[in-house]
């Protein structure tokens, strides 16, 4: 008998996975938690640097005579370590969950593995499209700039 659930206006038929498809998902598991790892040292070096920026700042603004605030290169570094964690953490539990469902064999624990797994990828893909549009708002904004600097 199959299973079928509703997801989104659609039938999705639930399935098992062939017993290499879970050797290759181990594997990739493996690979997931070794980035995740990378992933949270880099977060961890962010957010030192943010410290260590945030007092350099402050000690050398009076004599280097910076535009903005000494604590505003610390928060850019800790907001860059904020939206890096996020993508880390998603995979980090991916890995934890397929790791479970693997060892317990228990393939209801997949559903919550592929989840993380899918919300890493949605982050990723919203992040793209901001950086995209990001890069396109200051092309037009340095075409206008090139236009009227020559208008002058």
């Amino acid at each position: 008998m199959e299973n079928y659930t509703e997801q989104e206006g659609r039938e999705v038929k639930e399935m098992t996975l062939p017993a290499q498809a879970v050797l290759y998902l181990n594997d990739a598991r493996k690979w997931v938690m070794f980035l995740t790892v990378l992933g949270f040292i880099c977060v961890g070096l962010l957010v030192l640097i943010a410290l260590i920026a945030s007092l350099a700042a402050s000690t050398f603004s009076s004599k280097l005579g910076m535009p903005f605030p000494a604590w505003g290169l610390g928060l850019f570094y800790l907001i860059f370590a904020g939206i890096y964690f996020i993508p880390i953490y998603y995979l980090y539990q991916f890995a934890k969950n397929a790791k479970a469902a693997i060892f317990e064999n228990k393939s209801e624990l997949f559903t919550p593995a592929f989840k993380y797994f899918k919300s890493h990828y949605k982050f990723m893909g919203i992040l793209a499209i901001v950086i995209l549009s990001l890069y396109l708002l200051v092309f037009v904004i340095a075409m206008i700039g090139v236009g009227i600097g020559s208008l002058l």
